[in-house]
């Protein structure tokens, strides 16, 4: 946990393409940002990030919390 903790500021961003079909479309995530989290133990790691969501025109950005 200490190295997934420790490796949270360096994932700035995260792309992933859902399908080959569609190059242009994908999810997507920036902006990273541990918090602290109660009542789960000491395994636990939360974090806010912003969720983007591009169908091939103008990417979405909605706030995310994991």
């Amino acid at each position: 946990m200490t190295e997934l903790r420790a490796a949270l500021p360096k994932c700035a961003t995260a792309e992933m393409r859902l399908s080959a079909a569609h190059p242009g479309a994908g999810l997507g995530y920036s902006g990273t940002q541990s918090r602290s989290v109660s009542g789960y133990g000491d395994e636990t790691l939360a974090f806010d990030a912003t969720r983007i969501i591009n169908s091939g025109g103008p990417n979405l950005m909605l706030p995310h919390e994991m």
